[in-house]
């Protein structure tokens, strides 16, 4: 078999690869003929093990098993050392996210005929903020895990320096742009000179201007929604007890959480939460949470708040059934108390990319371009709150979810070609 160069862009909710073929960039198709699939796992009770569309497919039709997304968020925290329970057996993150891009690649060199042994990986510009042991730590993670599934030269490059790549293919003349890219586990900022002569030199290091990210994205617009629209529907708020006591908040942030909903899956809390069940004032809202734990279906409440997150995209209310309970129940909640929510995690995103351009040496006023990318961009408010900050450059959307895979694939035939 002949070997190949290829990009992955492991996201927090999708991935996308890029592989290079006869000095051209092309995207692979991953599942039912799409460039992305969703980076979501289902083990199945009976040994079955189902990837991205499919894995949710089976998770939706209530399939017995464990479903698992947003595992790029677990990458250099204390629960990679842990691992979790999958249908009672212990197995390490490390293997999980193994498992889910082997069968990526596997998948392609199957199709296409080639062994893909060197890589260039997306990463973003900070994995934890502030912290940059934990940040290394994750780095260091997710090369093990390449090299454990075949790759035998593994390198990194920053999300929106790869999207820049991608980008400048379509310029007619030099632009100094904003890299604006927001995905479902951070957001991450690059200023850089790009032009089509540029992309042809082998060191881009002297055009990168700076860089800045930071740990918020669609999930955490997610757990924002979740906690504040939706979870006092599960008891979130209430209190127990003869003193009143409010019931623990962690339980409400851990279930809206997707990369932690599993952790609340044991026999220690739920006995906490079967306990509390007895005390609380009223019993049906705090019943819904306790059915939660016991059919584990966290992930269907978070899957119903996305949906609704994405639908008000397009609409200014939407109506959102939680018909799976025993005791199901309706929310109607608008475009306008979403931008509420989500206010405060825009307001950092904003300052977080002014960071980048102070860094640059530069004002707004001196950008020509903002590259927007990640799915998060789709967001009608965050879309308007970047207009309104870079008021005098040219936006471009091309290719959200697919230009990081397509900028790393332009890097890895620079590297290794």
């Amino acid at each position: 078999m002949q070997k190949g160069i290829c990009a992955i862009d492991f996201g927090t909710s999708n991935t996308v690869m890029a592989y290079v073929n006869n000095g051209e960039v092309a995207l692979a198709r991953l599942e039912q003929n799409n460039n992305v699939i969703p980076s979501t796992v289902f083990y199945g009770v009976e040994g079955e093990t189902a990837f991205g569309r499919e894995a949710i497919e089976l998770f939706k039709e209530g399939e017995e098993g464990r479903f698992m997304r947003s595992l790029k968020r677990i990458l250099g925290t204390r629960l990679m050392g842990q691992g979790t329970s999958v249908n009672g057996r212990q197995k390490k993150y490390e293997a999980i996210i193994a498992d889910f891009l082997r069968n990526t690649k596997k998948g392609v060199e199957r199709t296409m005929g080639t062994e893909f042994d060197r890589v260039v990986m997306g990463r973003p510009v900070f994995f934890q903020d502030n912290d940059e042991e934990t940040d290394q730590r994750a780095q260091d993670e997710l090369e093990r895990i390449a090299k454990s599934i075949g790759f035998k030269e593994v390198s990194f490059q920053f999300e929106p320096i790869a999207a820049s790549f991608a980008h400048e293919q379509e310029l007619q003349k030099e632009a100094l742009a904003l890299v604006v890219d927001i995905g479902g586990g951070t957001s991450d900022f690059t200023v850089m000179r790009l032009s089509k002569e540029k992309s042809k030199q082998m060191d881009r290091r002297g055009d990168v201007l700076a860089n800045t990210g930071t740990r918020i994205g669609g999930n955490d617009f997610d757990k924002t929604f979740c906690l504040s629209s939706f979870m006092q529907n599960f008891g979130f708020g209430q209190t127990y007890g003869d003193k009143n006591l409010p019931l623990p908040n962690l339980l409400f942030y851990t279930m809206s959480e997707w990369s932690e909903i599993h952790t609340l899956y044991n026999r220690q809390v739920m006995e906490q939460a079967k306990g509390f069940q007895r005390e609380v004032k009223q019993k049906e809202p705090f019943g819904r949470f306790v059915e939660l734990l016991e059919e584990e279906s966290g992930h269907k409440v978070l899957d119903h708040v996305e949906q609704a997150k994405i639908a008000l995209s397009d609409v200014a209310q939407t109506d959102v059934l939680f018909d799976f309970l025993s005791h199901p129940f309706e929310a109607a909640v608008t475009r306008e108390e979403l931008n509420n929510r989500v206010t405060e995690h825009v307001d950092k995103i904003i300052t977080c990319s002014q960071k980048c351009v102070a860094t640059a040496g530069i004002t707004p006023a001196d950008l020509d371009l903002i590259i927007l990318t990640g799915g998060t961009t789709e967001n009608p408010y965050l879309r308007r709150r970047v207009i309104e900050t870079y008021p005098n450059a040219t936006l471009s959307e091309n290719g959200k979810l697919a230009s990081v895979a397509t900028g790393l694939g332009f890097d890895a035939m620079r590297r290794y070609a």
